[in-house]
């Protein structure tokens, strides 16, 4: 096999730049044009939007609760007293309010499902209560 000169291998290297350059930006395009298209078509939709300076979120409501919130999210979320949730759950976790509900339900071998839909009566109750 013959041996490669400087040159060659400098034209060589040079090319190896030029056709990772190419593929950088063909692969940018690539990304820019189909977020752009499935914006345009409504498949990409913001999760907000701009008004004037402020921004306008979607509430979240009862029934969005997930087992990955924790307590004091929903303390701060739905207004309601630091120790509602564990009065009247009857929670003697000490970690009350910083853990997330999995946590609190499979420590305790509950049922995820009933125990979040006990948080979601327990909040509509306060909320009736308190309106």
């Amino acid at each position: 096999m013959k041996k490669l000169t400087h040159r060659q291998i400098k034209i060589l290297k040079i090319s190896g730049v030029i056709l990772l350059a190419a593929v950088c930006l063909f692969s940018l395009w690539w990304f820019v044009f189909n977020v752009k298209k499935d914006y345009q078509t409504g498949e990409l939709q913001p999760t907000y939007t701009r008004e004037g300076t402020t921004r306008v979120y979607h509430p979240i409501t009862v029934n969005s609760i997930r087992s990955w919130m924790t307590f004091d999210y929903l303390n701060v979320v739905f207004k309601l007293p630091k120790n509602y949730l564990q009065n009247v759950l009857d929670i003697t976790d000490p970690r009350y309010p910083n853990m997330r509900i999995d946590y609190y339900v499979k420590r305790h071998g509950l049922s995820s499902s009933a125990f979040v839909q006990a948080v979601q009566v327990a909040i509509i109750n306060y909320q009736q209560n308190t309106h």
